[in-house]
């Protein structure tokens, strides 16, 4: 399958981090047979992250970003993706009492930006994030589908090990 990997954050067009995450995933999708054909990185831009993901759905079937699943006001991957892909954001229960659980474990309040971490497209199969707060998931339309996942490496990494890579 043709596939194309999507780093999502302006910290990585600015170099203040190393993008560990798309080396990760190209070895691991081609042990999986998957071929690899494009590396993007864009930042953390609505109508770019849009622009990206349909010039990646030119040439592949799927997309697979990391990334812009947080609970801040420039964190936009998935709202962008549920657009392209034509399907609408709801609450999604499970995620929320996920949220809601790791809120009482560290002692912190709910805050109304934390809740936009809960919503999810509607069509989507949600991935629970056992190391980090931002679920990630996949959405399918006809022959395409994008799967989102966390940019911090290490739930990168913890949710294609344990949710996406057996998925």
């Amino acid at each position: 399958m043709k596939t194309a990997i999507l780093s999502v954050g302006t910290e990585l067009l600015f170099g203040q981090i190393t993008n560990t995450n798309t080396v990760f995933l190209s070895q691991q999708l081609n042990l999986l047979g998957f071929d690899v054909m494009y590396h993007y990185t864009v930042g953390d831009n609505s109508v770019r992250l849009a622009d990206m993901i349909e010039q990646a759905f030119k040439d592949c079937s799927l997309v697979i970003t990391t990334g812009g699943l947080g609970p801040t006001e420039d964190d936009l991957t998935k709202e962008t993706a549920c657009r392209v892909l034509h399907d609408e954001l709801v609450m999604h229960q499970p995620s929320l009492a996920a949220l809601e659980e790791r809120a009482r474990k560290y002692g912190r309040p709910m805050t109304p930006n934390n809740y936009k971490q809960a919503m999810m497209p509607s069509r989507a199969v949600v991935f629970s994030n056992e190391v980090g707060s931002a679920p990630g998931m996949a959405l399918t339309e006809g022959d395409k589908t994008i799967i989102c996942m966390p940019g911090p490496p290490r739930e990168m990494t913890w949710m294609w090990e344990n949710r996406v890579g057996p998925y």
